[in-house]
Parts: structure tokens; sequence; C-alpha cells
């Protein structure tokens, strides 16, 4: 599910873009904790992919996990800024180059985890989510990665302006 402006749920990614609550479902409550497994490979925790109402509960649990996914990259991004300013550009090249090409194997491997669990609906739903996540953010490395190219200060205004987009 993708959280359009219009969305029902945007509140819910909006909320957990900025904090760190528990989304509270009927009979289920799901934690920062909960919120981490799931961004990780499957299995995922079995007391949300055994979930009887996952699949009508699926909104409210993707927006939320949309909002933790993009709270932990600002997170991140922030700290890439903060210590980027202090880096040669050779150092930080090899570092990002490094990270996409973790990055492009998380990709692949949430691909075949989709294929392999499609007789799981909550756990295809899941790694269906985290390889969007993640080709979002193997885009922005790539776009990053072209500003390095031009110069450390033209890849530090590119992310300050990429950490700009979030608030």
């Amino acid at each position: 599910m993708e959280i359009s402006e219009d969305s029902l749920h945007e509140h819910l990614f909006l909320h957990h873009s900025i904090t760190s609550d528990s989304l509270n479902l009927t009979g289920i409550t799901l934690t920062g904790a909960d919120f981490r497994k799931m961004a990780e490979h499957p299995p995922y925790p079995l007391h949300i992919v055994d979930l009887d109402s996952f699949e009508m509960d699926w909104p409210q649990i993707s927006a939320a996990f949309h909002g933790y996914a993009t709270r932990t990259y600002v997170t991140e991004q922030t700290k890439l800024l903060e210590q980027a300013i202090r880096r040669d550009r050779a150092s930080l090249s090899s570092e990002l180059t490094k990270l996409y090409r973790n990055l492009m194997g998380d990709w692949e491997l949430f691909g075949m985890e989709v294929r392999e669990n499609a007789h799981s609906l909550p756990t295809e739903f899941i790694a269906f989510q985290n390889r969007l996540w993640t080709s979002r953010r193997l885009t922005w490395l790539a776009e990053q990665l072209r500003c390095l190219e031009q110069g450390t200060d033209v890849f530090l205004a590119f992310v300050r302006d990429q950490l700009l987009q979030f608030q």
C-alpha cells in the first residue's frame, strides 16, 4: 500500500515518522521492536503474521511501518550528514558504494522472499513493502553518489535538501 496525501491513514504515517509510539490495533499492539523486526528479512514475528485480522489491518500497519522506515532513514541521513562534513570524498565514496552494494543485495533478496512467500500473505506484504522501501533508498543513494562525483560540497547540499523534504 502506498501512502498518498489523501490517504485515510496518512496520519499514522506522519505520526510514526516522527515518534516511536506503538501502534494499537484490535487484538495487537506493535512496538518499535516489532517494526525493527519487520524491516529485516523473514521470518517475521508470529504474532504479526498469524494475526487473523492481518489483511484488514494491513493499511494501518503499512502506514505506521512506512512512517517507521522514514524516521529511521532520516536518522541515518542526519548522522551521515554530520559525519560527512569531516570526511574526505574518497572514503565517503567508498562507504556509500559499499552501502549501495549491500542495499542491492537486500533488494534482490526481498524480491526472492516476496515470490517464495506467496502462500503467506502477511510475509509477502511485509517483504514487498521492504523491497519497495529499499528501491527508494537505492534511488536516493544513486543520486547522492552522482552528487558526490561533483564534490563533497554538492553532496552535502543535496543530502541537506533531501532531509528538508522529510520535514
